[in-house]
């Protein structure tokens, strides 16, 4: 009987050495992107978020319509306009129901509401310039992507919980 040499021996344990830990990099890697999925989908549009920012709409729709938000010039110049932040509705669109506007967006655990054109290219550049609100609605913004008419607009909300949520406003809604 011939004995194997040492150095084929070698040569098999590192072949399969290689093989189980290029195996396990790639099952890493997939986990991974599982886990980031995963845990997106826990946090952006939920449905909580979405009934909130609704409600949200409605009490707008009812008491004010959207004319007045879309007129606004941070919206013609930036793409957007701030209508609660900090704990303080825009007392520019709410100064005849502030309090109540507050009420809402505190029982609600609104953070940041915006009102955006439905092509945020004009948003993503300016908040990637100069973002006041956290870095987390940035990227919540920069995953948006919608593709429709230039007559409707959006409804992004960053509550304080950190997920976030957004509607379109059709242009029925609007006038």
């Amino acid at each position: 009987m011939k004995k194997k040499s040492k150095g084929f021996m070698l040569l098999e344990t590192l072949v399969v050495s290689t093989f189980i830990i290029s195996t396990l990099i790639y099952l890493y890697i997939q986990f991974i992107n599982l886990k980031k999925s995963y845990d997106i989908s826990f946090r952006y549009d939920t449905i909580p978020g979405l009934y909130n920012l609704k409600e949200v709409d409605k009490f707008i729709n009812t008491n004010y319509g959207y004319a007045d938000f879309i007129n606004n010039t941070d919206i013609i110049t930036n793409g957007y306009t701030e209508i609660y932040n900090n704990n303080e509705c825009n007392i520019n669109f709410f100064s005849n129901n502030n309090n109540y506007c507050e009420k809402l967006m505190t029982s609600i655990g609104a953070k940041t509401i915006l009102l955006a054109k439905i092509d945020l290219t004009t948003t993503k550049n300016n908040l990637k310039n100069n973002n006041p609100y956290s870095n987390n609605l940035y990227l919540y913004i920069k995953s948006i992507n919608y593709t429709t008419n230039l007559n409707t607009y959006l409804l992004i909300i960053e509550y304080n919980d950190n997920t976030f949520s957004n509607i379109k406003i059709e242009k029925e809604e609007v006038n």
